[in-house]
């Protein structure tokens, strides 16, 4: 897949603020519900998450998004 540079988060701080989750909330989901994040290889560990993936993967579990507090807004 190409992510072009301006769909790209970089970082648990940048991809939270996307979701507007706290960053535990997305470390969380990463872990136990399958929130779409990955390591590059020679990137170190920074975790990064395309804004596309992120909205797909929030369209197919509303339910548990919203389990997680106040209804997720994604995007600007």
């Amino acid at each position: 897949m190409v992510v072009r540079n301006e769909d790209l988060l970089s970082g648990w701080k940048e991809i939270a603020d996307y979701l507007n989750k706290s960053i535990r909330t997305v470390q969380r989901w990463a872990g136990k519900k399958g929130l779409p994040v990955m390591y590059p290889a020679g990137m170190g560990s920074t975790p990064h998450a395309s804004k596309k993936s992120l909205d797909n993967w929030a369209l197919r579990r509303p339910r548990d998004v919203a389990e997680d507090g106040a209804t997720m807004m994604v995007g600007p």
